[in-house]
């Protein structure tokens, strides 16, 4: 069988014998193989003639009857091997070009993983801020704050949470899973509420649990049902969330970047006095998550970034321990810009520092 087997293997894989017309293997208990090569054809609608292929052996001076494959039926299938045993040999594939999917289940709504993959946004019609509100706080919500991201008021991002959302995310580094946010978009004429399934994954990392984003996820579709909400085209694959990042050598979210250091009471109360703090919400004795207005001018790159994502703004800050605490911007943008180029990211290139410039400036 070895040595049969790696006689054909040469011929399977493209071998070429240039201008034979069959090939005879011989071995040196006497068994022959013969393989059959049709003359190149010229270019037709016809189906080419199958490789032919016929085995002999002999055991002990008796011979066997030569046996012919059947034509009908290509390599990529079966073919007849001695004592009439068939051999299977699997189709090649190139690498990914068959990729693991997880089917779409006829129950699948709106914000739930689709081919593995998740949204980042769920998008419907237009709303204004006094029903937003009034939805939200109806399907058990709390707002956090609000706030308009450029002069005219035409992007209002909403910050907003639940005690299942805060309960999940009073753990060790994983507070900023607690906020959610809604944009109104009143140019576009509508709005894009975060997915909660996208950030939990992503933010919770080991310790993701489906069931609250789940939760939070049908309590947003119930509200806002009536906006025909649909899936954004930003989607990423719901198992590569917890170990994301923009390509190799830039960070992930683990990497997380110091603001300040000391006592957590004194940090908090640097932060409730500072004019850029919009909302600080506690979710124990010593965890709490701040939201940051950040300054005009670095607020700007949702310009270049594309201000449909632009709810990633207020920018969260953790207060930890002794410790303030961000996500590395590098990491953040591109969590929440999943299909941002390198071309947009380098015309945006100083603004990782100058958002953990204007974070530092509250704690000072």
């Amino acid at each position: 069988m070895k040595k049969y087997g790696l006689c054909l293997i040469p011929f399977l894989f493209g071998a070429t014998i240039v201008g034979a017309k069959s090939m005879t293997y011989t071995y040196a208990n006497g068994e022959t193989t013969i393989v059959e090569i049709p003359e190149p054809q010229k270019a037709t609608t016809n189906i080419p003639k199958p490789v032919r292929i016929t085995t002999s052996a002999t055991s002990s001076g008796a011979s066997v009857v030569l046996k012919k494959v059947d034509t009908n039926v290509t390599l990529d299938k079966a073919f007849e091997h001695k004592r009439n045993t068939p051999v299977v040999f699997s189709k090649r594939t190139p690498p990914n070009y068959l990729k693991n999917k997880t089917a779409v289940g006829k129950n699948a709504e709106v914000g739930d993983p689709k081919n593995s993959r998740v949204s980042l946004y769920l998008r419907g019609a237009a709303l204004d801020l006094p029903e937003v509100k009034k939805r939200l706080e109806a399907a058990g919500f709390t707002i956090l704050g609000v706030t308009p991201l450029e002069k005219k008021k035409e992007l209002i991002s909403i910050a907003f949470t639940n005690d299942a959302l805060k309960k999940m995310a009073d753990m060790q580094g994983r507070g900023y899973a607690a906020v959610l946010r809604l944009l109104i978009d009143k140019k576009e004429k509508r709005i894009s509420i975060l997915n909660p399934l996208y950030q939990s994954k992503a933010f919770m990392q080991n310790d993701y649990d489906a069931a609250v984003p789940k939760a939070a996820l049908k309590r947003l579709r119930d509200a806002f049902a009536s906006q025909q909400l649909t899936d954004s085209e930003d989607m990423l694959k719901l198992s590569l969330l917890p170990k994301y990042r923009f390509m190799n050598g830039m960070p992930e979210y683990q990497d997380m970047q110091s603001i300040a250091k000391g006592a957590y009471a004194k940090l908090l109360a640097k932060a409730k006095k500072s004019k850029k703090v919009l909302f600080i919400e506690e979710l124990s004795k010593r965890r709490a998550v701040v939201g940051v207005k950040i300054g005009k001018r670095t607020g700007k790159f949702i310009k270049k970034t594309g201000t449909k994502n632009a709810a990633l703004l207020p920018y969260l800050v953790l207060i930890e321990g002794d410790e303030a605490k961000i996500l590395d911007p590098k990491y953040y943008i591109a969590l929440m810009y999943p299909h941002l180029k390198m071309g947009q990211f380098m015309k945006i290139s100083t603004v990782p520092d100058a958002i953990k410039k204007d974070i530092k400036k509250i704690f000072k």
